[in-house]
């Protein structure tokens, strides 16, 4: 069995003895604003029998990640690095990108292991204390290659790990050997564009045993039988945003206008998006309403180009055979930072779920199917300002309990009925930790309590009856407000209160959490709560991406 000790995060800046060796990196772009500096990901490794795992293999890599099929050499980075454990065991990975991360250590002398999955925060160290080797053991299954030319190559890959094998051309078989104990997922990649990766999840590897999956047929991109390209426009005259943004959810709206709801799968269940060397995108269908020629799809993009207006990806749709493949999780990823999103689109009634793999479901309170309403992304709930409100479950003690003075970013879209001088509550997490809500001087405010100082707001004009797409940000000391994709103000203004900071509250949606006030009239759509400070670029392209007359998307 692997013993392992529960994280330890520890913050500021760490004289670490013997810290072991790493290559020089360069900052790689993300969503948040800032860069990490005083962070990292420690531990320190041992046999069963307790002696310290010297020189092993140490290799961090995203979770996500996949390992390049060319065997060109692995581009360090902060977020890649490989080192080995010093004399005592120990190592130090400083200067990490926040996200989630597979470590995977070897000792292929004894071919014992372990891979571990932590994540990298800004300005702390996670120590994962001690951590044992075990026993590795192997991945086998085979490829139906029966369909493929002679000349094809099939490549297997693991998903966070450095790992890449070719299958056998005669047999079809592959195995992966010298894995450590865990639940992975593998990728079956054919070297012709003319077939379409394929995912196993939940392959379960055991120490000393070989773990068999189930023969995987790879699929023609010919079953698809329609295609259609979506177009990003980031210039001027579409998004205007003139920088990379990476790992961003496009949303693609379909119509009668612009697709033929019949030519697919009820559901839509047989789409997939594809780059050009076949990549899939994980992508997730808020809506797919074919009756009324209506739908709604997020799509992760590796990345969106700066200023172009010639990128596109494939949408593939019309195989009778394709069962459904999206991914709400992969493409609201929390390693990414989204730590909560709710399309606020359940129509039945009692439920607002969580698209990221957090599952911090709502439960919808004095709330029927009937407080259902067309929305600016899809469907919307409408709160009658007594009654209405969504809690949810286990949020108090979660990864939406940011501390005080940390990084991390609120947004709806909103649309009030009132501006009667009063305060109105879009979502909070307590009153005494921090909110987005309409304030008593008719201003969109974005507050976070101060312990024993008070609350921290900054505010800006709020407008009734029209869609307005409301950001706040949080990015250490700093507190910044976003309306309509434009900085609206950056201003804090301390309301002072000696009370202390209470964080024990769930997340509330429509009134201020635990209490039975400050209750929203009108309605609430796409509400997200992620931890990091969003830069303004990214929240210029999701507003001009998800308003109703979107800039960014065109599909043909």
């Amino acid at each position: 069995m692997n013993k392992r000790l529960t994280p330890i995060i520890l913050s500021g800046i760490f004289a670490v003895a013997a810290m072991v060796s790493t290559c020089t990196v360069q900052r790689v772009a993300g969503p948040g604003t800032g860069s990490e500096t005083t962070n990292g990901i420690a531990a320190t490794i041992r046999y069963q029998d307790g002696t310290p795992v010297a020189n092993a293999s140490v290799k961090m890599r995203p979770s996500n990640y996949l390992s390049d099929t060319s065997a060109l050499p692995v581009a360090r980075s902060a977020s890649i690095i490989d080192t080995i454990t010093d004399s005592l065991g120990r190592f130090v990975i400083p200067n990490v990108d926040s996200g989630d991360y597979a470590i995977e250590v070897l000792d292929k002398n004894r071919s014992e292991g372990t891979v571990f999955r932590g994540s990298a925060l800004k300005n702390q160290l996670t120590d994962w204390g001690v951590t044992f080797l075990n026993p590795v053991g192997v991945i086998s299954g085979s490829v139906n290659i029966a369909q493929l030319p002679d000349s094809a190559t099939v490549f297997v890959q693991v998903f966070g790990l450095d790992r890449v094998e070719r299958i056998n051309r005669e047999t079809g078989n592959f195995a992966i050997g010298n894995i450590a104990e865990g639940n992975y997922s593998i990728r079956v990649l054919p070297s012709r564009a003319t077939y379409l990766p394929q995912t196993v999840d939940n392959v379960v590897v055991s120490a000393n045993r070989t773990t068999t999956v189930d023969t995987v047929n790879l699929t023609a991109i010919s079953a698809w039988y329609n295609s259609g390209k979506v177009y990003l426009n980031t210039t001027p005259s579409g998004a205007d945003v003139a920088i990379d943004i990476y790992r961003f959810p496009v949303l693609l709206r379909l119509t009668k206008d612009n697709f033929d709801f019949l030519t697919a799968r009820p559901g839509g269940d047989d789409i997939r998006f594809i780059k050009s060397d076949n990549t899939a995108f994980p992508f997730q269908i808020e809506r797919w309403d074919a009756v009324n020629g209506l739908a709604e799809i997020w799509i992760s993009v590796d990345t969106v180009f700066g200023n172009n207006s010639t990128q596109y990806f494939t949408m593939l749709w019309g195989n009778p055979d394709a069962a459904s493949a999206e991914n709400s999780g992969a493409v609201f990823d929390t390693g990414m930072g989204f730590q909560g999103v709710w399309h606020m689109s359940d129509v039945d009634g009692v439920s607002c779920t969580d698209a990221t793999d957090n599952h911090y479901d709502g439960t919808l309170y004095a709330m029927s199917a009937a407080s259902s309403a067309s929305g600016a992304i899809g469907g919307a709930r409408r709160f009658d300002g007594a009654t209405n409100y969504i809690v949810m479950s286990n949020t108090a003690d979660s990864k939406l309990n940011f501390p005080q003075n940390g990084r991390y970013t609120v947004s709806a879209w909103v649309n009030t009925e009132v501006m009667d001088l009063d305060y109105h509550c879009i979502v909070t997490k307590s009153n005494q930790q921090y909110g987005l809500q309409l304030n008593n001087q008719n201003m969109w405010q974005f507050f976070e309590f101060e312990n024993k100082q008070g609350w921290a707001s900054t505010d800006a004009p709020a407008s009734v009856n029209t869609w307005k797409y409301v950001v706040g940000v949080r990015s250490g000391a700093k507190q910044y407000i976003y309306v309509d994709g434009a900085l609206a103000d950056s201003v804090i203004t301390l309301t002072s209160d000696p009370s202390i900071r209470y964080t024990s509250d769930n997340v509330c949606i429509g009134k201020r959490a635990s209490e039975t006030n400050r209750w929203w009239k009108g309605m609430i759509d796409e509400v997200r709560i992620c931890s990091w400070s969003s830069s303004i670029n990214w929240i210029k392209l999701c507003y001009m991406n998800q308003k109703p007359n979107d800039a960014l998307v065109t599909f043909k």
